[in-house]
């Protein structure tokens, strides 16, 4: 297991009990996945003892050289055969996701999140997240990393542009990024103790809450009682505007 978990057969540094479990876990998760992603031959045996043994080159396999061996007991081995995997732009290996990915792909599909997501006043990662799952081989880990501080391009430019129409109360803003900065320490460590299938389940019940209770402000009856709502608040501003005005004027 050592040997599969390390960077192409090279063992992994002596480390103690708990270091090693965690370090293990990291990489099973967020390399492998799984140990199927690991080159594994498909093996037919005859009756007279001979076998074929069948070598499939999963797509995003690492990019090098690959010396194969077929061995029956450590006495009896075949000759070494070489085999080069070798990509180029605009394929990406990305090692600690363990697969290489079209990078044409994803930038359109984020150009695409951004727009969207930065109309509905947000950097579009709450899309982007669960599209990238869906789409494309990777570990729930990288994903949310990955997206986590590329969201800042949108949002930085988002926020500039709202800026300039002056749709941004900074004091409620600051407000809510403290608490931000609080969960953003307690996000990735939590990402750490879950399994991909825990993180779908609990970003897809959140995403379903979203929907709804966005569906909902849809209904008739809930714009007529916002209705109603504005027209109160619009007449609390009248009045307070015309009690304004009539102080200065005794000021005056």
């Amino acid at each position: 297991m050592g040997s599969i978990i390390g960077s192409r057969g090279e063992l992994l540094s002596p480390m103690d009990e708990k270091e090693n479990k965690k370090r293990s876990m990291q990489l099973v998760k967020a390399r492998f996945k799984a140990l199927d992603k690991v080159i594994g031959a498909e093996v037919e045996v005859n009756p007279d003892g001979t076998y074929k043994a069948e070598i499939k080159i999963r797509t995003g396999l690492a990019p090098g050289k690959y010396n194969l061996v077929a061995a029956v007991d450590k006495n009896i081995k075949s000759q070494p055969v070489t085999f080069e995997n070798n990509i180029s732009f605009p394929l990406l290996y990305m090692s600690n996701a363990g697969t290489s990915l079209n990078l044409l792909g994803p930038f359109f599909l984020t150009l695409a999140v951004a727009i969207f997501g930065v109309l509905m006043g947000a950097g579009g990662g709450f899309l982007l997240n669960p599209l990238l799952l869906m789409l494309y081989p990777l570990p729930h880990t990288i994903v949310a990393g990955t997206v986590m501080p590329t969201v800042l391009f949108s949002q930085t430019t988002g926020v500039y542009n709202y800026s300039k129409i002056k749709f941004i109360n900074w004091r409620l803003g600051l407000t809510v990024g403290f608490s931000m900065i609080v969960g953003a320490f307690i996000g990735p460590k939590l990402t750490e103790l879950i399994t991909l299938s825990q993180y779908k389940f609990v970003f897809g019940w959140i995403l379903i809450t979203l929907a709804a209770l966005m569906l909902w402000q849809t209904m008739p009856a809930y714009i007529a009682r916002n209705k109603k709502d504005q027209a109160i608040l619009a007449e609390f501003k009248r009045k307070a505007k015309e009690a304004a005005e009539t102080k200065k004027g005794g000021i005056s």
